[in-house]
């Protein structure tokens, strides 16, 4: 990290820089007797300082200002000022603080007809939920700003709501909706210069991308959103870039690499002055101490991590939200739902079902094998998970294996190999019924689950297929080119769960390798080599 100093130095000396032009300016407006420009330069003075990493600086200067701005009724200013605000408190651990200055933005929105501050308010309100670990509540509250967002055509915030939308979602435990929303959110982008927003989507798409075990791909998105975070510091990214690096680097079983970044993220929590963050950083070095057996530093970790759980209360730093703090909200959700017409319902109601199904589309996307135009192991794997929770179901399951497919791409190149492995995966979509699940299962093997069928169903289905590839007109790809498969096939055993199934399929496919090739292999009926 040393030698990153000079270019922090002179990012913090930049910021410096504007907060000292934007106070001049203030002062010029202000001899002038021009007042809105005044507060205007004053608010954005406001916000370089938070920017700096003084977010309690940064917050006593916008208080001052809302009252002012609410004194003159410049509802431009005074909605700014109260969604910046909301944005400090929520950092500094002031939950319903951020609640009450965000509910007050909305309700400013509401009167002065800003439907994009609109937008923003009922964003934050989720951000507040999020912030008190209601991730139910804040994904409500998230989708809900994404509906107001599309009904207005407002493209612009859409990629801070799609962002906020895919951390709820990894809090969820759903990674594979979260990388679908951050894929939207990325599109969103190409439209605007956002250097902050860019840096999220990134940070975020490599926490996805870690949990799906796609670690190459997540060190990818966390190199490109450290270049824009150094581009444009802001020291709450770059908190999470460490903390979310640490997380790389333990799945990755590097201790060390990890240690470093979680006592970086340390350091920045502690200049941010934010307690939940602090709290966050103390959290992880426990658990990384102790996952390394390193007791005695984990025992030091775990001390600090309470004292500052204590710290925070003390503070009056906040983990839940207080009765008149919910009560206000519920309030005005009331408000939001009268103002509400029927022509209006209806069109968010379209809007959300048009994005329902893009996200859809988007989901889909990631489940598919790009070649083959088939499913990919991880979808495989998710219907495997969820056929695990019905026991009793009879299914039967295909395990294909290309013959000789080292040959084939040694003989006539890489190119010919991957068109023959998308015709299999055309193949095995023309010849299969409704239903069935086909998936690429790695390399040249696929995998068929076939809900509700027998063994001799299951065997039929696997003899067609082996005709049906070895009649191919391979010579159409290239002049000479002859393919053939060998499948392994078997069926559910009374509560049999489907990994067992898949295993024994799989040591079928094998048995039918060393038997020769091109046939069917099941347990019962024995070995068949089919001319």
């Amino acid at each position: 990290m040393t030698a990153e100093l000079p270019h922090i130095a002179y990012a913090q000396e930049r910021l410096a820089e504007r907060r000292r032009a934007a106070l001049d300016s203030a002062r010029n407006a202000g001899e002038a007797g021009d007042t809105l420009a005044a507060l205007q330069a004053l608010l954005d003075a406001a916000i370089q300082l938070g920017q700096q990493g003084l977010i309690s600086e940064s917050l006593a200067e916008l208080e001052k200002l809302i009252a002012r701005a609410k004194r003159l009724r410049l509802h431009a200013i005074l909605l700014r000022a109260l969604d910046e605000a909301g944005s400090h408190h929520l950092l500094l651990g002031h939950l319903n603080a951020a609640m009450r200055r965000w509910i007050s933005c909305l309700e400013t929105a509401l009167d002065s007809g800003d439907d994009a501050m609109l937008v923003r308010a009922h964003l934050g309100i989720g951000k507040v939920y999020f912030g008190a670990r209601d991730y139910r509540n804040a994904l409500h509250n998230h989708l809900r700003s994404l509906d107001y967002a599309l009904a207005l055509q407002a493209s612009e915030p859409l990629t801070a709501i799609y962002i906020c939308i895919a951390n709820d979602y990894l809090h969820l435990g759903q990674a594979d909706d979260a990388l679908a929303c951050l894929q939207l959110g990325k599109r969103s982008l190409v439209r605007f210069n956002h250097p902050q927003l860019t840096a999220e989507c990134q940070l975020y798409m490599a926490t996805a991308l870690t949990r799906l075990g796609e670690f190459d791909a997540a060190q990818q998105a966390l190199s490109e959103a450290r270049m824009a975070i150094r581009d444009n510091r802001h020291h709450w990214s770059e908190f999470h870039a460490a903390l979310i690096q640490a997380e790389l680097d333990a799945a990755q079983q590097l201790p060390g690499a990890c240690l470093q970044q979680l006592q970086l993220a340390h350091k920045l929590a502690h200049e941010l002055q934010s307690g939940a963050l602090i709290e966050a950083a103390e959290l992880a070095l426990y658990r990384h101490h102790k996952q390394q057996a390193q007791y005695a530093q984990a025992l030091a970790s775990h001390r600090r991590y309470h004292a500052t759980v204590e710290r925070n209360l003390a503070s009056m730093q906040e983990t839940q939200l207080l009765g008149p703090t919910l009560r206000q909200a519920k309030r005005l959700e009331t408000r939001l739902r009268l103002r509400q017409s029927d022509q209006e319902n209806l069109a968010l109601q379209a809007r959300l079902l048009q994005h329902q199904a893009v996200l859809s589309t988007l989901s889909r996307e990631v489940e598919t094998d790009a070649l083959t135009g088939v499913a990919n192991r991880r979808a495989l794997e998710n219907q495997l998970d969820q056929l695990a929770l019905h026991s009793g179901l009879g299914f039967s399951m295909l395990m294909l294996d290309i013959d000789h497919f080292k040959a084939i791409n040694d003989s006539y190149g890489h190119a010919v190999g991957d068109a023959v492995l998308a015709a299999i995966g055309q193949l095995l979509r023309d010849n299969c019924r409704n239903g069935e699940t086909i998936a690429r299962y790695g390399g040249e093997e696929f995998c068929l689950l076939l809900p509700g069928l027998d063994l001799a169903a299951a065997h039929a289905i696997a003899e067609r297929v082996r005709r049906r590839v070895a009649a191919q007109p391979w010579r159409d790809i290239a002049n000479g080119l002859a393919v053939t498969t060998s499948i392994g096939c078997a069926t559910a055993h009374g509560d049999e769960g489907p990994r067992g199934v898949l295993a024994r399929a799989d040591a079928l496919l094998y048995r039918a390798k060393k038997q020769g090739r091109n046939r069917v292999c099941d347990e019962t009926s024995g070995d068949f080599l089919l001319g």
